[in-house]
């Protein structure tokens, strides 16, 4: 757990700094979609509309055991350390389901931005 916060303070006031740098740069008046994965600390969510894409537990340890370098032990401390997770969902704007394909989370998405235009 020290180790991933040290690298988490380390990455994310970069990632931030780039984000804030795109935002600004490109003076966007609609909708932006900026794709992050769940960060402790996370102060966008009091900056930004947050959509949170949620699953299964289940289903989220069988999409990451098909990704490079992805083991079970790994996954499971990946989880345990983003247990914190539910406070994210009950701040984000919209929370999508993603408990099915690729293209029905696709169309997910595609139908908020639509709504939200």
């Amino acid at each position: 757990k020290k180790k991933m916060q040290r690298i988490e303070n380390y990455i994310h006031p970069m990632i931030f700094k780039k984000f804030d740098k795109f935002y600004k740069t490109n003076k966007i008046k609609n909708n932006i979609i900026f794709t992050m994965p769940i960060f402790k600390n996370n102060n966008y969510f009091n900056k930004f509309n947050i959509i949170y894409i949620d699953e299964k537990k289940s289903i989220r340890i069988n999409r990451l055991k098909n990704r490079n370098n992805f083991d079970l032990e790994l996954i499971l401390k990946i989880m345990d350390y983003q247990k914190s997770i539910n406070q994210y969902k009950k701040k984000s704007f919209i929370l999508i389901k993603n408990n099915e394909s690729k293209k029905e989370l696709k169309k997910a998405v595609i139908r908020i931005i639509k709504k939200n235009d």
